[in-house]
C-alpha cells in the first residue's frame, strides 16, 4: 500500500491532508501531535512525498507513487530538500535553529517544496523557540514546517496559533492486535498482551513484536500477576524488594512493564462487573480468581500509586528507590470490601 494508504489509525489527519492536497493550500507550518509511535513522522514524511512525487496527480487516491526518484530519494532520507530536526543531547538548541534558517533562505535545489520536520518540538530550549517563531511568522516561500510534539500546551501559544494542528490518535487494541496478527504472526494470546501493553502504539507494538521479544511478555505478565497477588498475602520483605529489583533491572523496557501492570491492575477492578471488557481476555479466570483476594479499595490505591510512580519516574528520580516505594506499598494492609469477582456470573 503506497503513501497514505500504509498509515494505520489516522484516519481524520489523512484526510485531512489529502483534502488540502486537493485544494492546493496546504499550510506553511502545521503541527501534529500525540503520543510517540503512531505516525506523527510517518504522516509528515509522506506528506513530503506527495508534495514533491513526479507522478502524483490530484485524484481521489491523493498519494504519492512511492517509486519515483524523489518519492525513493525521500524515503531513503536522502534528499536535499526534506529536512529532519531532531535533539541532540535531549534539546533542541537555538544553533540548530538558526542553522536551518540559513538553509531556509536559499532556494530549494531540486523540490517544489521543501518540507522541514521538526522532531519532538517540545524539546526545543526558549531561544530555539523564540528563533522558530519567527521562521513561522515570515515563512519563506516553497517551504512546510512540521512540528511534532505529544500535546499542543508544551509549545509555545504563538507557536500553535502559527500551525495548523492535526491530532493524531493512539491506535485501538483492536486496531494493534489485528495488526500484530496479520503482519507479524503473533499467536492471539500473545497479540492481545503486546497490544495492551503498547498502549496504542504502532512503533512499541513492533518492537514488542520482534521475534527476540515475541511471547516474553506474557511471560512478563504471568510475574507480575503473580507479584501482585502475592502482596495481598503478606509475602515476605525480601520478596518484595527482589520484585522492585527485577523491575528495575530491565530500565530499557521498564515503562512497558509498568503499563503492562496498569493494564493488569484495570482489569483486576472491571473483571467483577463487566468480565466482557477486561484487555488480558485470555486470563479472564485467572483475573476472577486474583480479584476474590483483594479489596477494591487496594486495586484502586494499587493503581493510583503506580500513576504516581510513573509520574516521579518521568521527573528523573530514583528508579530503583521509587519501584521499592512502590512495591512496599502493595503491601501496606487497607481496609474494605472484597472485590468480589466470583459473585459475576
Amino acid at each position: 500500500m503506497p503513501g497514505f494508504d500504509a498509515i494505520i489509525g489516522q484516519e481524520r489527519p489523512v484526510r485531512i491532508l489529502k483534502a488540502l492536497l486537493h485544494s492546493g493550500k496546504v499550510p506553511h507550518a502545521l503541527l501534529f501531535t500525540g503520543i510517540t509511535g503512531i505516525g506523527k513522522t510517518t504522516l509528515a514524511m509522506t506528506l513530503a512525498k506527495a508534495l514533491n512525487c513526479r507522478q502524483f496527480e490530484a485524484t481521489d487516491a491523493a498519494a504519492p507513487c512511492d517509486d519515483c526518484p524523489n518519492c525513493r530519494r525521500i524515503a531513503g532520507g536522502h534528499h536535499p530538500d526534506v529536512l529532519r530536526v531532531e535533539a541532540h543531547g535531549g534539546y533542541l538548541r537555538i544553533a540548530q535553529i538558526r542553522a536551518l534558517g540559513e538553509t531556509l533562505s536559499m532556494r530549494p535545489y531540486a523540490a517544489a517544496y521543501r518540507v522541514v520536520v521538526v522532531r519532538d518540538a517540545q524539546r526545543m530550549t526558549a531561544p530555539a523557540g523564540n528563533a522558530l517563531l519567527k521562521m513561522l511568522e515570515e515563512p519563506p516561500r516553497h517551504t512546510i514546517i512540521v512540528l511534532t510534539a505529544p500535546q499542543p500546551s508544551d509549545l509555545l501559544p504563538t507557536i500553535v496559533s502559527r500551525c495548523q494542528h492535526l491530532r493524531c490518535r493512539p491506535l485501538t487494541h483492536e486496531a494493534l492486535e489485528q495488526w500484530l496478527l496479520s503482519e507479524r504472526g503473533l499467536s492471539a494470546a500473545d497479540a492481545i498482551v503486546t497490544a495492551a501493553v503498547a498502549g496504542g502504539s504502532l512503533a512499541r507494538a513492533m518492537e514488542m513484536a520482534a521475534p527476540e521479544s515475541a511471547g516474553q511478555w506474557r511471560l512478563w505478565r504471568d510475574r507480575i500477576a503473580g507479584e501482585l497477588a502475592g502482596a495481598v498475602q503478606k509475602r515476605p520483605l525480601d520478596r518484595v524488594l527482589a520484585f522492585a529489583a527485577l523491575l528495575a533491572a530491565e530500565r530499557r523496557q521498564l515503562e512497558a512493564l509498568l503499563e503492562l501492570a496498569q493494564s493488569w491492575l484495570r482489569d483486576l477492578a472491571v473483571v467483577p462487573h463487566r468480565p466482557d471488557l477486561v484487555i488480558h481476555r485470555d486470563a479472564v479466570d485467572r483475573l476472577r480468581d486474583d480479584a476474590r483476594q483483594m479489596t477494591m479499595e487496594w486495586v484502586l490505591a494499587a493503581m493510583e500509586g503506580l500513576q504516581a510512580l510513573q509520574r516521579s519516574l518521568s521527573g528523573q528520580a530514583s528508579v530503583r528507590l521509587a519501584l521499592e516505594n512502590w512495591a512496599l506499598s502493595l503491601a501496606r494492609p487497607r481496609p474494605g470490601n472484597a472485590v468480589r469477582g466470583g459473585d459475576v456470573t
